[in-house]
């Protein structure tokens, strides 16, 4: 019987240490290492994971079609062969076409491991899973950014390089809210401002010990301050 596996780069020493070894002999291992490392933690649900499960379950059917007939073996590779297993897992099948393993007892099903009847069936199943999961697509987190963790100091937040959006998400409250909404965009404009730091070549404009003095000049009053100074200090002063 045909055990199809497929596993990327993060998982390869399942594969080659756990998976391979406890199922040699009794299962003819057909192994799949998609190239890319499209998840970068491999954690369930995390950047890159249901991509990830898009292009395994098109695997799943490219293995079926080419098995018409034959029953086989789809497994992920952080699995181990403790006893023969080929004999109860065509009885359980039964007259069904395909049979998961449960994520809990009595519990929704686990894709990472079952047994199925290569048919139109499970072509035309495996069709629509991946029809399912090709159209949810995710935008890129780099530029539609949010936190993505809670935090205590706006310090810790590693904003990237290529943001175009950005969800104030990960605050309590709203002027949690709009604490986030104005360091995001002030450290965005710092980081895009047309302004170029030059050094100082003029040694009648000597700094002090304290640093530079900045003068603002401004007309009329000086309305809603309390808001204003951040925006002109972040926006204006530190650039």
């Amino acid at each position: 019987m045909k055990l199809f596996c497929f596993y990327t780069p993060s998982h390869s020493h399942f594969f080659k240490d756990w998976f391979k070894p406890s199922a040699e002999g009794e299962y003819d291992i057909v192994p799949y290492e998609y190239p890319d490392q499209i998840s970068p933690t491999a954690k369930y649900s995390m950047k890159g994971w249901r991509e990830t499960q898009y292009n395994k379950t098109l695997y799943w059917k490219k293995a079926v079609e080419d098995n018409m007939g034959d029953i086989i073996v789809c497994a992920d590779v952080d699995i181990q062969f403790l006893k023969k297993s080929k004999d109860h897992l065509v009885a359980s099948l039964k007259d069904a076409d395909i049979a998961f393993q449960q994520n809990q007892k009595g519990g929704k099903i686990c894709s990472g491991f079952f047994v199925c009847r290569c048919s139109l069936v499970t072509q035309n199943f495996f069709e629509i899973v991946a029809k399912r999961l090709n159209k949810i697509v995710k935008l890129s987190h780099d530029r539609i950014w949010t936190p993505g963790k809670n935090y205590e100091d706006h310090s810790e937040l590693d904003i990237p390089e290529d943001i175009m959006v950005h969800h104030a998400n990960w605050a309590e409250g709203k002027d949690a809210k709009l604490e986030q909404l104005e360091y995001v965009k002030s450290v965005f404009v710092q980081k895009n401002s047309p302004w170029k730091r030059v050094k100082n070549r003029n040694p009648s404009l000597a700094m002090s010990k304290d640093g530079p003095k900045i003068a603002i000049c401004s007309s009329s009053l000086l309305r809603d301050y309390d808001v204003s100074a951040t925006s002109l200090i972040e926006r204006v002063i530190k650039t």
